[in-house]
């Protein structure tokens, strides 16, 4: 997780690199930004050299990664106008936007500015706020009225949001004192919170699936999650539009969002695959290789090719290595090839537990 903090001031210089401390605590890998005149109060201060604008333009758009890592932090410690007017050009989607938090030099109040529940500013306005002994001034209407906010749920437990719409239309629904449904392929664990039901005949709801285009409500938000490990195996030099014209094609058969995919997996014969290598960087999902011996490790019934066995040394590429990336779970789609590539995919053992 990324953040970064931004000072204008001697005392807000000294408060910036508190909370540095702090957000490295946390688990952050996080940076602090002051004003030139005031960056020597710490070798912990990076001066802002080359203006705010240039930085904040940095930092605002260094683009989201993959689960996690996609959070990123900005800290403005200083007046929130000085944060509205760095942040207004770069605003561009919620889903998106990273969270932004302001906090008075006095350390009174904390204040989420951008990204609340999606981006996660309301949660770190909290922790900040108790590190400082200050004020989390929260103003989202799920929050402030005590109403199950399904964007933020979805954000905390790593769900992608299929379309934000929706989502606004189940906040106004809890908000009017209504309830909203819930359909989903997935065990639930505990209660569900107030607010939501597991009644199919409600016009608006929530659909927990791998399948971000199932329409169980009029109204529907569809939450996908990140959690499928897709095994790939290819012919030698294989290229990005191969791979990605098979892939694309198997999990619109099977009704799977690639959005689901958080690994990529292969055996380590292909590790040099510059096709499969581009195919994991443009979806931005991390690509791992395995021995012979790790596949062979894999349990399950796997479709067994005397053929793939005589050149890697295993008899299934694609299957065992979702499988054993997944580390165990079942096959949701089998080997299937296409333009001489071979997909799988498997899916862990997963449960949805809305209580903390």
């Amino acid at each position: 997780m990324r953040a970064a903090v931004f000072t204008f001031t001697k005392n807000g210089a000294i408060r910036g690199v508190q909370l540095l401390e702090f957000l490295k605590r946390e688990g952050f890998t996080a940076v602090c930004y002051a004003m030139e005149d005031y960056a020597s109060e710490s070798s912990e201060l990076i001066p802002m050299s080359t203006g705010l604008k240039a930085v904040v333009e940095s930092e605002f758009e260094s683009g989201p990664g993959s689960g996690p890592e996609r959070r990123r932090l900005m800290v403005f410690i200083g007046a929130l106008g000085i944060a509205v007017r760095a942040i207004a050009p770069y605003i561009s989607d919620k889903t998106k936007d990273p969270a932004v938090i302001c906090v008075d030099e006095a350390a009174k109040f904390v204040i989420p500015v951008l990204s609340g529940h999606i981006g996660g500013a309301n949660a770190f306005a909290k922790k900040i706020a108790g590190f400082f002994g200050a004020a989390a001034a929260v103003t989202t209407a799920t929050d402030v009225n005590g109403v199950f906010a399904a964007d933020e749920w979805a954000a905390e437990h790593e769900l992608v949001i299929a379309d934000i719409a929706p989502a606004k239309q189940v906040s106004k629904v809890l908000l009017d004192g209504e309830v909203v449904g819930l359909y989903t392929d997935y065990e639930i664990k505990g209660a569900l919170p107030f607010g939501v039901t597991a009644d199919p005949g409600l016009r608006t709801g929530i659909a927990v699936s791998s399948n971000g285009k199932v329409r169980p409500f009029e109204n529907t938000l569809n939450l996908m999650p990140r959690i499928l490990h897709m095994g790939i195996g290819c012919r030698k030099g294989a290229k990005f539009e191969d791979i990605d014209r098979a892939v694309t094609g198997v999990l619109h058969e099977n009704g799977v969002d690639m959005r689901c995919v958080c690994k990529v997996a292969s055996i380590d014969l292909k590790k040099t695959e510059d096709g499969l290598l581009a195919f994991a960087n443009h979806y931005n999902v991390p690509v791992f290789f395995y021995t012979a011996d790790e596949l062979s490790k894999a349990e399950g019934q796997f479709l067994s090719s005397g053929f793939v066995k005589s050149v890697t040394s295993v008899d299934n590429v694609c299957e065992r290595a979702a499988v054993f990336s997944a580390g165990g779970g079942r096959l949701i789609i089998k080997k299937t090839a296409k333009n001489g590539v071979t997909v799988a995919v498997a899916e862990p053992d997963w449960s949805i537990c809305f209580e903390n």
